[in-house]
């Protein structure tokens, strides 16, 4: 099994520098991670495979 990183950021903002090379290699990984995380969770391991506890996102307001 690969290691896969998922983080709940945006660390990817398209823009006119990137070649299509780029972004072919950004939609790859994503389709790798996307697909080890969908066997991890149809074989019922997806919890037991997570380094550290899942990340919760919140819902800040600023005032």
């Amino acid at each position: 099994m690969n290691m896969v990183y998922a983080t709940a950021s945006r660390l990817f903002y398209a823009m006119a520098a990137h070649a299509g090379e780029h972004v072919d290699r950004y939609l790859d990984a994503t389709d790798r991670s996307f697909g080890e995380l969908s066997m991890l969770l149809q074989t019922g391991e997806l919890m037991s495979s997570l380094i550290g506890p899942p990340a919760v996102a919140g819902f800040k307001r600023l005032a």
